[in-house]
């Protein structure tokens, strides 16, 4: 229950910002807006490959690895984080792990419980 209100409060914190700094009122996100439980280690690692990969599918970029928004390149960089970067490449088996899997894309169907309303 507390991640959940951690959460909330986290959406409610990014919704007051956006709003105030584009002069707007209301929500930004579309209903109905759920979570989903996420409840093992092998879901959690698709959902990263998911999140990376998903400008390319939407056609933002040619190529996921342009998104500047993705911590993606966090993830690969050598510089200080707040990302808990060793603990994210561990689930991989490391960089060259992390590297190959979102090359080769995620497998979406293994995901389609947590993301379903997003597939075409």
């Amino acid at each position: 229950m507390v991640g959940s209100k951690c959460f909330s409060n986290l959406l409610d914190a990014y919704v007051r910002s956006v709003n105030q700094s584009h002069e707007r009122t209301g929500s930004l996100f579309e209903r109905p807006f759920g979570r989903k439980l996420v409840t093992s280690d092998g879901y959690l690692s698709w959902l990263v490959i998911y999140i990376h990969r998903n400008p390319e599918k939407h056609r933002f970029v040619a190529d996921f690895r342009e998104w500047p928004y993705s911590s993606y390149h966090s993830l690969l960089a050598l510089k200080p984080t707040r990302l808990k970067r060793d603990e994210v490449l561990g689930w991989f088996g490391g960089v060259a792990g992390f590297v190959a899997l979102h090359e080769q894309g995620g497998d979406e169907k293994r995901i389609a419980s947590l993301v379903d309303e997003d597939f075409d």
